[in-house]
């Protein structure tokens, strides 16, 4: 056994050697920009580590045999085990940042690349789609293993044989027009692919792939190791490559310093989605040396082509890159970044990424006031209920028709408040913290659960009642998120608790800024608590007057008021005074406000509104109210 282990090292390296020397005659600066061998888990061997694109699942790390799979050279890998897959479940592949380089006359898109893969599959996936490549998000997997077995995108080549281990690879050209695929070291077909137009190949790759991920059923197997290189190798180096090895894909470290992360990731800008990327996010990116060190005091950052100061801070062989904008990203804003540095041979290397901020709400700095002029601690808060036999709406005006005590049912009736009024006849009642269940009982991330205020009222019923909440909020400058969790019924019992939330002057005030409303988060045919975020930027410190209508049908009724941490995603209620991380909340600041707009129609913000838009059973109206010192 021991003589057969030497050898098959040694065949390793031999075959290592040629492969180097064919790639630096063929490819000039060619690199392997990631490895993965999946003997920790996502960690990387060369470049960044992979991550779950939606959730681990079912899928494992463990030695082969764990899983009754097959040894490789006798030898007993280290693999990762995935399941059979759909858009319903848990386990939707991995997202693998790549770290290439774009080329192919490209100056963001890869239009030439190489994946090469340790694969095996049982009998029960035999005849099966299996997802390999996705290109992006939610169109499928550009590149599988088809019903016949073969690999390929649009044609299928080869055959991958059931319980079997199998190195498979692809090179991707949009120069030349072509892809091809390998099974085994061997060249199985050819697929005519097109040549990039405008620069922009049909399977260009942005900075990102993913890694069985798919729109419909994938079936499921094993993966001992995975390989990409930013250039589309010569079918010779496949060839060398071999089959699959207990040891890996042969590679060794980059000749350059290669990129270990970044932040933020960048963003698919050929099909954008949605991103979390904050707007006072740091520019970052790591990097190990390669068989070149990073010069540190040759780095240079550039952020949509505007130089920015820059660290650039060495531990061992690893440099840290950061910089932080001189201003907050603007809401929905693209950027650019351009990283700069030579290395230890003189030799120059840059890397380029684009990412968009997402989309948040700027607060005006003008209706601040002084923290110091906050008084009372809390919230004030009223309740209005109509009736439990009641025929009324449940939307927003509803709300606040139900509020102003101006409600009418469906029929144009006016409908009772039947709420119990605050205390020694004030208009709200001071409440420490929003955190209310119907039934005072705990419910969603906290455990200090009050009835709503009012609720039950004279009916002694617990529905078809609304909510305001006011407060003046103790903000730092900067970024913030805050939430609100409230219940939710199955999506066809239309009985979600609904919200919104309102920043201004006078915060109760129709022509607010509306920062919050409610988001059907919790997936699946379910009921539950429901979370909604939403942030907002602040330019200085101060105190923000804040609004919050919510309003009731009937079953369940909650509501949580809290600030989410944006590095650890901590859940805070506002107000909490035995946690120092807590915002303030305050009830007063000792000023006479002015009259507010209560309602106005057609609602502000709209478009399409006929002559004849009215509210329910109301003409065309601005009610003002006034407002005593608070």
């Amino acid at each position: 056994m021991k003589i057969i282990q030497l050898f098959y090292k040694s065949s390793v390296f031999y075959a290592f050697n040629i492969v180097l020397l064919i790639s630096n005659l063929g490819l000039g600066k060619a690199d392997i920009t990631g490895q993965w061998n999946f003997t920790n888990g996502l960690q990387a061997e060369i470049g960044q580590d992979l991550e779950w694109n939606y959730e681990q699942g079912e899928a494992e790390f463990g030695k082969a045999s764990k899983f009754k799979v097959k040894t490789l050279n006798n030898e007993d890998p280290m693999v990762m085990s995935f399941p059979n897959s759909d858009p319903e479940t848990e386990f939707s592949g991995l997202d693998v940042y790549h770290g290439g380089e774009p080329n192919g006359g490209s100056d963001w898109l890869l239009n030439q690349y190489t994946l090469v893969m340790d694969l095996f599959y049982s009998v029960r996936s035999y005849n099966k789609p299996r997802a390999l490549i996705a290109l992006n998000d939610f169109e499928g997997a550009q590149f599988q293993v088809g019903t016949s077995n073969g690999i390929g995108s649009r044609s299928f080549h080869g055959k991958l044989r059931p319980n079997q281990w199998h190195r498979v690879a692809l090179t991707v050209d949009h120069v030349l027009g072509e892809a091809n695929y390998f099974v085994d070291g061997n060249l199985v077909g050819t697929e005519a692919i097109g040549k990039a137009t405008d620069d922009n190949g049909r399977l260009a790759m942005e900075d990102v792939f993913h890694l069985f991920n798919h729109s419909s059923e994938s079936f499921g197997g094993f993966i001992s190791s995975l390989q990409f290189r930013d250039e589309a190798v010569p079918a010779s180096v496949i060839e060398e490559l071999g089959q699959a090895n207990a040891a890996g894909i042969p590679s060794e470290p980059p000749s350059k310093p290669y990129l270990v992360s970044m932040t933020p990731k960048p963003t698919p800008f050929r099909r954008p989605v949605p991103t979390d990327i904050l707007p006072n996010t740091v520019i970052q990116s790591t990097w190990k040396d390669g068989k070149a060190a990073m010069r540190e005091d040759t780095v240079k950052l550039h952020l949509n082509g505007k130089p920015l100061d820059v660290s650039a801070k060495r531990s061992d062989d690893t440099v840290i890159i950061s910089a932080i904008p001189e201003n907050l990203l603007e809401p929905l804003g693209n950027y650019e970044v351009l990283v700069k540095f030579n290395d230890s041979n003189d030799e120059s290397h840059s890397k380029q990424w684009r990412f968009t901020v997402t989309n948040f709400q700027k607060i005006q700095s003008d209706i601040a006031l002084p923290i110091a002029s906050g008084r009372e601690p809390g919230f004030l808060v009223r309740s209005a209920q109509a009736t439990a036999e009641a025929a009324i709406r449940h939307d927003y005006n509803r709300a606040i028709h139900q509020l102003e005590d101006i409600l009418t049912d469906i029929e144009g009736n006016a409908v009772e408040n039947v709420a119990y009024p605050p205390e020694d006849g004030r208009e709200f009642d001071l409440i420490e913290l929003i955190d209310f269940q119907k039934e005072g009982s705990i419910f969603g991330h906290f455990e200090m659960d009050d009835y709503f205020p009012g609720i039950p009222g004279e009916e002694d019923h617990d529905t078809n009642f609304s909510t305001e909440v006011l407060a003046y909020l103790a903000l730092k400058a900067g970024t913030h998120r805050l939430g609100i969790t409230v219940h939710v019924a199955k999506p066809d019992q239309n009985d979600e608790d609904r919200f919104k939330v309102f920043v201004g002057g006078n915060a109760r005030d129709r022509f607010s800024q509306e920062i919050g409303s409610f988001e059907l988060t919790l997936l699946g045919f379910r009921e539950g608590p429901n979370d909604t975020t939403f942030d907002f930027t602040v330019e200085k410190d101060g105190l923000y007057p804040f609004r919050i209508i919510y309003w009731n049908k009937s079953r369940n009724a909650a509501l949580e008021f809290y600030s989410v941490d944006l590095e650890t995603g901590e859940r805070v209620l506002i107000n909490d005074t035995e946690n120092n991380d807590s915002i303030r909340a305050f009830s007063s600041v000792g000023q006479v406000r002015r009259p507010y707009v209560a309602m106005a129609s057609p609602p502000p913000n709209t478009s399409g509104n006929s002559k004849t838009h009215l509210f329910p059973s109301f003409s065309p109206m601005t009610k003002l109210r006034s407002m005593p010192v608070r």
